[in-house]
């Protein structure tokens, strides 16, 4: 029998780590989506030289659009991408959303297993909100 300590979602909170997990407010930045998008538009390059390039970037900028413009989607930073926003009050796991927990497992190794053998136990690993649950590994080493 081998105990491992891993991290499981708070029971309380279901995760979320608000003291009202049923009733969370919309996340005002990102609406609810868990992330943002980010526009980011630079003009064309204006020349430190002659005076005729500077009206010339001058008028390209009265005229349209010169420069370039890029779009990304990044996690939002306001409800760190859950798309609702929590008081961080659990009185469990303290805003933290997972609680740590002793989890037994009993484990049989094969006769003749060689050094550095491993055994996995699938979705038994630490839990997270945006990842899927870890695998709890054992590797046989001789003493």
């Amino acid at each position: 029998n081998v105990t491992v300590s891993r991290q499981r979602l708070c029971p309380t909170c279901k995760g979320t780590g608000s003291s009202t997990p049923d009733d969370l407010p919309t996340c005002h930045m990102c609406n609810g989506r868990g992330v943002r998008l980010h526009l980011h538009e630079e003009l064309a390059h204006q020349s430190s030289g002659s005076s005729r390039l500077n009206e010339a970037f001058r008028r390209f900028h009265r005229t349209g659009w010169r420069g370039f413009r890029q779009s990304v989607n990044s996690t939002c930073q306001t409800c760190d991408g859950m798309g609702y926003l929590s008081d961080k009050k659990c009185p469990t796991c303290g805003g933290l959303r997972t609680v740590l927990e002793e989890a037994p497992f009993t484990v049989t190794v094969p006769a003749g297993a060689p050094e550095g053998w491993q055994f996995a136990m699938q979705d038994e690993g630490n839990e997270h909100h945006f990842r899927p649950t870890g695998d709890v590994v054992f590797t046989v080493n001789s003493l």
